[in-house]
C-alpha cells in the first residue's frame, strides 16, 4: 500500500510542477489541456486531479505491460528450446566474441537473432490482434453510441 501513496504523491508533485512551470514557447501540451478542464467549474463533466492521475497511470502501465511480456514470452521460447540457445550462442560468439555485449551495428550480422525476435514477435504480439468489441450500445450525451 504504501508504494501507491507514494507514487500517488509524486504524481500530485509532477502536476503541480507541470502547471507552475510556464511553457517556453508559449504552446499549450496535452497536460495543460486536462489541468485547465479539471479546474473549470463550468464544464458539463466532472474531471478531476484524480482523472488525470488515473490517466498517467494508463499510459504508463499500458506502455510498459506489453514490452514486458513480449521480452518474457520471448525468453520463454527461448529457454524451452535449447536447439535456439545454442544456434544463437554460436552466432553471437562468431560474430561478437564471448568478451564483449552486441552493438547496434552489429545487428545487421546475426540474422539468426533477429529472425528469433521476429518469430517471438510472430507468436506473442505486445497488442491484440482482435480489438475489443462492446456487447451493447449507451446514450451519452443524448448520442446513441453503438
Amino acid at each position: 500500500m504504501g508504494v501507491f501513496i507514494k507514487f500517488d504523491q509524486l504524481l500530485e508533485r509532477f502536476l503541480d510542477e507541470h502547471k507552475k512551470k510556464p511553457s517556453k514557447d508559449q504552446s499549450t501540451d496535452m497536460m495543460d489541456v486536462l489541468l485547465a478542464v479539471s479546474e473549470d467549474k463550468n464544464v458539463d463533466y466532472e474531471f478531476t486531479r484524480n482523472h488525470i492521475k488515473e490517466f498517467l497511470v494508463e499510459l504508463f502501465v499500458g506502455g510498459i505491460d506489453t514490452t514486458v511480456n513480449t521480452i518474457q514470452w520471448t525468453m520463454a521460447e527461448i529457454t524451452n528450446n535449447s536447439f535456439i540457445i545454442e544456434r544463437l550462442r554460436e552466432e553471437i560468439d562468431s560474430v561478437v566474441g564471448q568478451s564483449r555485449l552486441i552493438q547496434e551495428t552489429e545487428l545487421p550480422n546475426l540474422p539468426y537473432l533477429q529472425a528469433v525476435v521476429k518469430e517471438a514477435l510472430r507468436l506473442h504480439p505486445p497488442v491484440p490482434l482482435i480489438p475489443r468489441e462492446f456487447q451493447q450500445g449507451c446514450k451519452i450525451g443524448g448520442f446513441m453510441v453503438p
